[in-house]
């Protein structure tokens, strides 16, 4: 078991890593490009290669019997995890409302690239896949499960710093907010629409009162998000009272821990419920 333990962290790391760098170079190139269509056709294309690379990566790692969408946390229940972000974001909503308006130049193109796919590609890449695979799959502790997403996660945004303080801010944004979304993930029994839907709304409340150009803000706008992190946090530590657990939801967590065509025993579903409560 071992080896597969091994075999299975060797793959996620070399897929995740190439898709990391396949991100890098072309969204490299899409920001040096001047026309708005332009970006977002190169931006599109560095998304779909990096969750195709994903889907290769599971590919492999299965021996070629691939179940992506259940793989990556995306065969779960998708209302509750709507309610949930839609709940814990409501600081925001009306936080912003209260002393912003709405962004006169927020465009459809804007609002599917930054609240839609981005996000997606982002917890399809970041949590549902190399997450999973190290802590589920690969059986690594949280902590380094963890650790190692949320720093290259934390690293993909320092283009938007213009000073050192900028740098470290949005270093320690970015990292802790991927660190609570994977934290999300677990708890919500490998839901991938848990930390997506959080994470696209989120965005989507910055966008349309246009709060800054970057995913620093201000001391007003992280007061807020703060407020909407305490609550998305006790939201998912009394999730299992507000949203009655299904037992499908465990099942998605045992088939995480199941070898290509094996069954998890007692013990393994035992264990990993304890790991993700």
């Amino acid at each position: 078991m071992k080896h597969l333990r091994r075999f299975y962290g060797l793959v996620s790391l070399s897929f995740f890593t190439i898709a990391a760098a396949a991100h890098e170079v072309l969204f490299a190139r899409a920001l040096g490009l001047s026309r708005q269509l332009s970006y977002y056709l190169l931006q599109s294309l560095s998304n779909a290669t990096e969750v195709l690379l994903c889907v290769l990566g599971i590919a492999v790692a299965q021996r070629g019997r691939p179940r992506p969408l259940r793989e990556l946390g995306l065969a779960a229940p998708v209302g509750r995890a709507l309610a949930f972000a839609l709940l814990a974001t409501l600081p925001m909503s009306l936080g912003f409302a209260l002393v912003s308006r709405l962004n006169p130049q927020l465009t459809l193109a804007t609002i599917v690239v930054s609240t839609i796919i981005a996000p997606f590609v982002e917890e399809v890449l970041f949590r549902g896949y190399i997450f999973r695979q190290l802590y589920r799959r690969a059986g690594w502790p949280f902590w380094p499960a963890v650790l190692v997403p949320s720093a290259l996660f934390a690293l993909l945004h320092v283009y938007q710093a213009t000073t050192a303080l900028d740098l470290l801010g949005i270093l320690a944004v970015t990292g802790v907010g991927s660190i609570l979304l994977c934290w999300v993930f677990a708890r919500w029994q490998d839901n991938l629409w848990a930390p997506f839907a959080i994470h696209a709304l989120m965005n989507f409340w910055w966008e349309l009162f246009a709060i800054d150009d970057t995913a620093l803000g201000g001391w007003y706008a992280n007061g807020v998000r703060l407020a909407t992190i305490a609550l998305g946090v006790l939201l998912t530590v009394f999730k299992d009272r507000l949203w009655p657990r299904l037992a499908r939801e465990d099942a998605n967590v045992a088939f995480a821990a199941t070898p290509p065509g094996g069954v998890p025993g007692a013990l393994a579903t035992a264990s990993l419920a304890e790991r993700a409560a």
